[in-house]
């Protein structure tokens, strides 16, 4: 099974690689809450730099869509960095492609 890396790129700032899917992204949560809650109280934007993922499914897609909204209630915004075409066109094909903070 492939795995899902996540790195600190910057104060604020994380970076992806590997695989974004249903087998991943439940262990990937609980790494980021703990560095997402730290960015919270610097009231940063938190940026993901997704340009080494692989691969990402629709379980990934809507672990990303949750995450996003998630800390959106918290008060805390997210931008996505380096999205693949992949990404890209699986969020237009599930017409979700508006709630992706795209930068």
């Amino acid at each position: 099974m492939a795995e899902l890396v996540i790195s600190k790129e910057q104060q604020s700032g994380f970076a992806l690689s590997g695989q974004l899917n249903r087998n991943t992204v439940v262990g990937a949560w609980p790494h980021l809450a703990k560095d997402f809650s730290a960015a919270a109280k610097n009231h940063q934007t938190i940026k993901l730099n997704l340009a080494d993922v692989s691969h990402i499914d629709t379980a990934g897609l809507a672990w990303l869509v949750n995450m996003i909204a998630e800390q959106k209630k918290q008060g805390q915004s997210i931008s996505l960095h380096n999205c693949t075409d992949s990404l890209l066109k699986l969020a237009k094909i599930s017409d979700v492609h508006s709630l992706l903070p795209l930068e």
